[in-house]
């Protein structure tokens, strides 16, 4: 319900977006898109899958504290040693995809969101594991509501652009995070 109301969302913001937006600009929305689309599988080192597996296997709160806090270590050092080197790597890739056409700024917001995205996404699967589905729906309907205000906010009434599209996503991912670790924590 709460997969079907985001895409809902973004389909509602389309006709705004590109009123507001030059082909340009969400031509680079739309290649964030791709490219964190091809990363999020690669950043995630199959330990999302993997750790549904054993947690849901798991019998004790013990093993599963152990798995979870294992997975959690080795992706988060791995994924800010992707985010390390795709900052190193920033003007060849800036050069080769984006022809250019990408501030600092905007690289930066990107990565930002994509790791908080891949970091996130494990305290999504514990709590799927657990079948705790009304606080994941909880958790997606609030970072919805940040997202759609945000975008609202910045790209449609202070006029930012895709930094307004960036910061809405990495706001939303953020109060998406803290809320799914919030819940596994309890």
């Amino acid at each position: 319900m709460s997969s079907i109301l985001t895409q809902l969302a973004g389909l509602f913001l389309v006709p705004f977006y590109t009123k507001e937006l030059s082909p340009e600009e969400y031509a680079i929305i739309a290649l964030f898109a791709m490219v964190g689309g091809f990363l999020n599988p690669i950043l995630a080192l199959g330990l999302d899958s993997a750790l549904f597996r054993y947690f849901s296997m798991g019998k004790s709160l013990f093993l599963k504290i152990r798995l979870f806090s294992s997975a959690f270590y080795v992706k988060i050092i791995f994924v800010a040693f992707c985010i390390l080197i795709l900052t190193l790597c920033k003007d060849p890739l800036n050069d080769y995809i984006f022809n250019n056409t990408i501030s600092n700024e905007l690289y930066y917001l990107f990565l930002g969101s994509l790791f908080v995205q891949n970091v996130s996404s494990l305290a999504y699967v514990s709590l799927r594991a657990e079948r705790k589905v009304k606080k994941i729906v909880f958790a997606n309907i609030i970072a919805l509501v940040v997202s759609l205000s945000l975008s609202i906010w910045l790209v449609l009434i202070i006029k930012l652009g895709v930094i307004g599209v960036l910061l809405a996503s990495l706001g939303a991912s953020t109060v998406q995070s803290i809320l799914f670790f919030a819940f596994i924590r309890s």
